[in-house]
């Protein structure tokens, strides 16, 4: 699935429906010219973009439309400019077969278009589409979304997908994974048993966790309960179709139930400096543990945003074999805050599994002026 750019088609007709209107002349030809030259980088966009390749009718026609604009480019430049507005049959053959070609591509173009399955779906309560389809670990803090491993992060990208596109029993499926994953790791952080072995259902661990005194994993044991009740048995199995109402229900109840589980867990490996750290010098060292085997070798990225791929990324550092990194002096500037991550890469494997943190520099000393 990729995202259509709608804008790009406005931008193509307004420069693609000048052509059309003229008829040729000697006196027009520059214009027909420059006109031309505007609509050629979108129908090369047009032509070679893979994100258009369901546009296929018109491609043809594109194409000879493309070959008379590299006519009319060729007159102009083998033409001295005192005969441009000569009068010459070959020439306005030249200029007319733009013309001809543009009316052909517009017409053949605005016809496939209406064959697109081009839909449009509505916002989901305070959730944009785009948010729900690229972002939607985002609704989750900072600090409960970092300690999330990929597998997490992965089921709740899924489930915001499907809710955004109305598909919520399968929405529903993706957000109860990842509510399983994160139980256990609860049940691992406050039952600390002796082996970490996943337990039968949820069920065992409800029962396991309701042996605690603690009265904030009691209220957490009953959401659980009431999510395992009300939906997890039936939606696991092909007993129940949810509407997109009840699916948009549960994600805002599994959601407060990760929430609160997560405050119970910490980040997967001890790393420096530490999640949400203040006052952090503008050349700090980053560190992390050493990961065991051969061939290992560490990336790490440091930005003042991470995205897909990194934005203003500062450093992307890859292979090094060493544990502790040193930033260089005046990399960082002061009162900002910074992300930065880490993962184990070796020649067979690249571990996708980033342990991502943030901090905040100190803020700039104040200068102290030198009177002679």
């Amino acid at each position: 699935m990729e995202k259509l750019n709608l804008n790009f088609f406005y931008q193509l007709g307004a420069q693609l429906n000048p052509i059309t209107n003229f008829i040729p002349t000697e006196n027009n030809r520059i214009d027909i010219w420059l006109a031309s030259g505007r609509a050629e980088s979108f129908l090369i966009a047009l032509m070679t973009n893979k994100s258009f390749a369901p546009l296929t009718v018109c491609r043809p026609a594109g194409t000879q439309l493309l070959n008379a604009i590299s006519g009319v480019k060729k007159w102009m430049n083998e033409t001295p400019p005192e005969k441009w507005k000569e009068k010459q049959w070959a020439a306005d053959q030249t200029f007319k077969m733009v013309v001809d070609k543009a009316k052909e591509f517009e017409t053949i173009l605005g016809a496939e278009l209406q064959t697109l399955g081009t839909y449009v779906v509505s916002q989901k309560g305070i959730y944009s589409i785009a948010g729900l389809v690229n972002f939607t670990e985002y609704m989750l803090p900072d600090s409960i979304r970092l300690k999330m491993g990929q597998d997490v992060i992965n089921e709740i990208r899924q489930s915001g997908m499907c809710l955004a596109f109305d598909v919520p029993t399968a929405s529903a499926f993706h957000i109860l994974r990842a509510t399983e994953i994160i139980l256990h790791e609860y049940y691992i952080s406050v039952c600390k048993p002796e082996k970490n072995n996943r337990l039968d259902n949820w069920g065992a661990y409800i029962a396991a966790l309701a042996k605690s005194t603690d009265p904030n994993v009691k209220e957490t044991v009953a959401i659980l309960q009431q999510i395992k009740n009300n939906d997890r048995n039936l939606i696991m199995h092909p007993e129940r179709t949810l509407t997109p109402d009840d699916a948009f229900i549960l994600f805002e109840v599994t959601k407060g139930a990760i929430m609160a589980m997560s405050v119970k867990l910490v980040n997967p490996i001890e790393i420096s400096p530490k999640l949400d750290a203040k006052n952090v010098d503008i050349n700090p060292t980053f560190t992390w543990p050493t990961v065991a085997g051969s061939d290992i070798a560490y990336e790490l990225v440091v930005a003042e945003e991470l995205g897909n791929p990194d934005k203003f990324a500062i450093i992307d550092y890859s292979a090094t074999t060493i544990t502790n990194f040193l930033i260089s002096p005046q990399s960082l500037k002061y009162s900002t805050k910074y992300w930065w991550r880490v993962r184990t890469v070796n020649k067979q494997v690249v571990n996708n599994n980033w342990t991502t943190s943030f901090f905040t520099t100190k803020a700039q000393p104040p200068t102290t002026e030198t009177t002679l």
